[in-house]
């Protein structure tokens, strides 16, 4: 992991590729200066521990360990494709690497028109700078040369074109053909281009910066330059100096507090990383795509929006936006022209997999794009992005800037968008800003009004009749429905005669078939707002869209236009009071008796508008179309409910209490139309019942708006089973327990004939109790928890055990639950203290307290990771698994006694 570089002065466009490939891979360069034949090279590489020597022959004296790999220089003058230097060698090589000769002194050879050096370029791809890359022209080895070198260096390692000797009309075409935003020059080079260049002869509009890297320019050449560059600011590179360290505090501008939208997704992703990837965006264009241009339109919109060039950091316990600065985007190209159609269809389907592999927050970028060439007029461009940085919204705010951009580039004019009013992160810290005081406590003083006394959990009745009791439900394919266009009509007059939206007429009507298929008059759902309540926020992209709760009531016996007007109160309320993170409102307003106990309550029931797809992108001279990626993709919300045999499987929703039941469910108006869309966890078959019976309750609604509910279709709840209140579900501290899915579970632990799970009263408050009919010698209550480990979360393991000869069961051989015996006077088990008292420790070190209990409620906490990661490093790990299925540190540490045991 030591690279040793080896350059005289005369080839430092040779070192600036080294130097850069060394970074990438990750190494450490050891600079080695010019005299090195002097000295013993075995002895240098020996001092700093060096595995590779990188450097011209001539300057590599005998001596040196292993044996040279001597790696070809691209050719000019070779038939076909060139070949790149392996600048960049695997570090247990354990060899030195020779350039017979540099890859950019070659291509810069005399003599060589810009045609052949933009060739070779393309040839070389490596070699490429890309759009809003740095380019360079200066004498080889000057001391300007020098200085740009730095300059390159310390702009973050970016691609640079180098040319070795000045002449203006390459250098013109070089800038234009690789829409660099940065240009670097020296005054004498400045001053022959100003020279010799008539203004508005070379399209060089996207040149945002010209570095001038030595002296200062006078107003002449100034006025000269500002000509040739309308755009373009005159800096000078200063002192050269070494790159910046990248562990320095960045600028304040740089960093930004998380959004409350990205904040829940970040902690997610530290569990199930890639759950928060979009499906990569493909679409087809067909006919002369100008590959420049559009390379121009895509770097100039992540120049516009900070959110794709972000990463994310932990900094005091908290997570926070690092904003990259504007930099060249690249878009790598894919030729896939000469492979036979069925090839090409595999490899872009290879491709589409691999693009859905998790991002590296940290490192990035989250926003990437790749261009994949069928024919010579045939294109599918592939964006893979993270949900963090881009939602639904900024879709269409992407395709207008992409359209608008790539025709004003295609034309050779300048960029014709205005400035962006603010940025995502501004919005982030006034959000922070203003939610620190007054008014977040405003805010969270509405939702502890609102949620009082709500519901933990709701059950659909959607289960399916074959799947053993207690299994997990897997997930199902979408369901879709179409609305008739006179039902769609008259949804539409109907909420404007009571001054309502369509959303709201159907979420009041949903309401309504909700309440009819599980008898629960007190319903707690959740929905996603765009959270974009502001104009300037219009035009941004970034991840503005977040969930907010809705609790819908229908007391006594109301008509459905009341009900309406209900649901109208809610959702406008929710809407006012959406800033805060859902899952504050979850755990400040609803769940902090159960949390306590390390349950966590989530709404398993989401009912959220989509928007009408936003306008496709047209290109000048193309048609474009669709590229279906469904089929090679997909996220993976629901990937804990599919039956894979894995017992690493995630834990959704709060898995071991509840059915397993979670349903997405969409309302999509477009052109015209108004349709259903369903997805999630859940028994196909119902929720396609479930559907319909909506579509027959609606029409209803429609015609007789002023009917009670009693008096509305009885025909939707035809066939339903609401769930009973005995059998094997039961009440645990509000939630709704699936025992029959603990029992299963538990099945197969040694020694164990048959067993039961119910829920007693406890010097504590409700537990779970296992009532377990041994074979032989009974186990003990840490078996049966170290059997579950992995199967269900802590929270859901028995807090005490009962052995008994026999269980109660009645005919069929179903279980008597009522006719098990009391445990009165039978002890909870301690388990985990040790673990317990560490945690807690380590925790409320990283928090700065003075004492954390064993309580507290961890989930979506950072500073607990950070904690986390200091106690693997002094020797008690943490499986993210671990986290991830338990909420409070006590049940953490009974999931860690039981994995040591």
């Amino acid at each position: 992991d030591r690279v040793v570089l080896v350059f005289d002065r005369w080839r430092w466009a040779d070192f600036a590729v080294a130097y850069a490939a060394v970074l990438r891979m990750g190494a450490v360069a050891v600079l080695v200066p010019p005299d090195w034949p002097a000295r013993a090279p075995a002895a240098v590489v020996a001092d700093c521990g060096a595995t590779v020597v990188v450097g011209p022959p001539d300057l590599l004296g005998p001596g040196t360990a292993g044996s040279p790999r001597v790696a070809a220089p691209v050719d000019l003058e070779q038939e076909g494709e060139g070949r790149v230097v392996d600048a960049a060698p695997r570090a247990d090589d354990l060899a030195e690497v020779v350039y017979a000769s540099g890859p950019l002194r070659r291509l810069h050879a005399a003599g060589r028109s810009h045609r052949d050096i933009t060739s070779a370029l393309d040839r070389a791809g490596g070699g490429r700078a890309g759009p809003g890359a740095l380019v360079h022209a200066f004498p080889a080895g000057s001391a300007a040369g020098t200085d740009a070198l730095w300059f390159a260096l310390a702009a973050g390692g970016r691609q640079a074109v180098t040319m070795a000797s000045f002449e203006p009309e390459d250098f013109c075409v070089l800038v234009t053909r690789e829409h660099a935003t940065r240009v670097g020059l020296s005054p004498t080079s400045a001053m022959v281009l100003v020279q010799s260049v008539t203004p508005g002869r070379h399209d060089l509009s996207s040149v945002r910066q010209v570095v001038l890297a030595e002296g200062r320019a006078g107003p002449t050449l100034l006025a000269g330059l500002a000509a040739i560059f309308p755009s373009a600011s005159v800096t000078h590179a200063g002192t050269p100096g070494r790159p910046a360290d990248s562990s320095a505090p960045l600028p304040e501008e740089r960093t930004a507090p998380v959004a409350f939208s990205q904040e829940g997704m970040l902690w997610h992703e530290q569990f199930a990383p890639g759950c928060q990837n979009l499906p990569p965006l493909g679409r087809r264009y067909r006919g002369p795509l100008d590959v420049g241009a559009l390379r121009h339109a895509l770097s100039e919109i992540v120049r516009r929006h900070g959110p794709l060039r972000t990463t994310f950091d932990l900094r005091d316990g908290r997570p926070v936006q690092v904003v990259a600065p504007p930099a060249a985007f690249p878009l790598p190209i894919r030729d896939l022209a000469a492979l036979p159609a069925d090839r090409q269809d595999a490899e872009l389907g290879r491709a589409l997999t691999e693009a859905a592999r998790p991002f590296d927050l940290v490192v990035g970028p989250l926003f990437q794009a790749t261009l994949y060439r069928l024919g010579e007029c045939d294109h599918v461009l592939v964006l893979r992005t993270h949900h963090s940085v881009y939602d639904d919204w900024s879709v269409g705010v992407f395709r207008r800037e992409l359209s608008t951009l790539y025709s004003a580039f295609l034309a050779g004019g300048p960029p014709p968008l205005e400035q962006l009013p603010t940025s995502f992160a501004d919005f982030a810290r006034a959000q922070r800003h203003r939610l620190a005081g007054a008014e977040g406590d405003r805010q969270l003083s509405y939702w502890k009004r609102r949620l009082e006394g709500a519901p933990l959990a709701l059950q659909l009745p959607i289960g399916d009749p074959g799947r053993p009791p207690g299994s997990a439900q897997p997930s199902a394919a979408p369901v879709t429905v179409e609305l008739p266009p006179a039902l769609h009509a008259g949804v539409r007059a109907l909420a404007r005669r009571q001054r309502a939206t369509v959303f709201m007429t159907l979420l009041a009507a949903f309401q309504v078939l909700v309440q009819r298929w599980t008898g629960q008059h007190d319903l707690l759902l959740s929905s996603v707002v765009a959270n974009r309540n502001r104009r300037e926020l219009e035009g941004l992209i970034g991840c503005f869209s977040k969930k907010v709760l809705l609790r819908l009531t229908a007391p006594g016996d109301p008509t459905f236009s009341e009900v309406l007007a209900l649901a109208r109160e809610v959702l406008l309320g929710a809407l006012a009071h959406q800033d805060l993170p859902f899952e504050t409102v979850l755990q400040e307003a609803l769940g902090t008796p159960a949390a306590e106990h390390g349950l966590a309550p989530y709404p398993v029931v989401m009912f959220q508008g989509v928007a009408a797809p936003p306008a496709e992108v047209t290109l000048p001279g193309l048609t474009s179309s669709g590229f279906d990626t469904s089929a090679t993709t997909r996220r993976h919300h629901f990937a804990a409910g599919d039956d894979d045999g894995s017992p690493e499987e995630s834990i959704p929703w709060g898995a071991g209490l509840y059915s397993g039941t979670f349903l997405i469910l969409s309302v999509v108006e477009k052109e015209g139309a108004l349709s259903l869309a369903a997805r999630g966890a859940f028994h196909r078959p119902a929720v396609e019942h479930l559907l319909a019976s909506f579509r027959a309750l609606l029409a209803d609604v429609v015609a007789h708006p002023d009917r009670r509910l009693s008096e509305l279709e009885a025909s939707v709840t035809a066939g339903v089973e609401r769930p009973s209140g005995g059998g094997d579900v039961a009440d645990l501290r509000g939630f709704t327990v699936d025992l029959a899915r603990i029992e299963t579970a538990m099945v197969g632990c040694p020694r164990v004939r048959d067993l039961a799970v119910t829920v007693r009263d406890g010097a504590d408050g409700d537990r779970l109790v296992a009532y377990v009919v041994p074979d032989g010698e009974p186990p003990s209550l840490t078996e049966l928890r170290v059997h579950l480990w992995r199967r269900l979360p802590g929270y859901a393991w028995p807090a005490a055990m009962v052995v008994v000869p026999e269980l109660p069961r009645g005919p069929q051989g179903r279980l008597d639950r009522d006719g098990l015996p009391s445990t009165d006077g039978v002890p909870e088990e301690a388990v985990g203290l040790a673990e317990e008292a560490v945690l807690a420790a380590a925790w409320a070190e990283a928090l700065a307290e003075e004492r954390v209990t064993g309580a507290a409620n961890y989930w979506q906490s950072f500073s607990f990771l950070e904690a986390a990661a200091g106690l693997a490093r002094a020797g008690l790990p943490l499986a993210p698994a671990q986290v991830a299925r338990n909420r409070t540190l006590r049940t953490l540490a009974v999931d860690l006694a039981a994995a040591r045991d």
